[in-house]
């Protein structure tokens, strides 16, 4: 049985690397990023070629993370393992961030984590 993995932020970095790296050694991926009909588009197009199943998900929204699950496991029935990926850093002296960009670092970083973990981990058979 082919095991079936879902990689958050598969449109670039190490995601990328992943989605490629799973699919060419015969795992389903589920390949999932903002945007794949617009900005990714062409990133979304060339992983869709190798047979990478892309999903538009947005960590950060609570309704997309729900809706790209639902919509994931529609098309593979489980999801096996998750890689939460999808991430933002940030360079500069921390004094000379506001507040809101740390809760943009954190709503990625941290929560966006936590939301695909449930996510996930709530619609499996056994339920945590």
């Amino acid at each position: 049985m082919t095991q079936t993995v879902l990689v958050t932020g598969s449109n670039s970095g190490f995601g990328y690397l992943i989605a490629n790296t799973l699919i060419a050694a015969g795992y389903q991926v589920i390949g999932t990023m903002r945007d794949p009909k617009g900005r990714n588009a062409s990133i979304a197009h060339e992983l869709k070629a190798k047979g990478v199943k892309i999903i538009d998900i947005d960590v950060t929204d609570d309704h997309s993370v729900a809706a790209g699950v639902e919509l994931a496991l529609s098309q593979t029935d489980q999801i096996d393992v998750l890689i939460n990926n999808a991430g933002v850093g940030t360079l500069g002296w921390q004094e000379s961030f506001n507040i809101e960009d740390l809760k943009r670092v954190f709503d990625i970083n941290v929560f966006g984590v936590q939301r695909m973990t449930r996510a996930v981990c709530f619609t499996l058979p056994w339920r945590l």
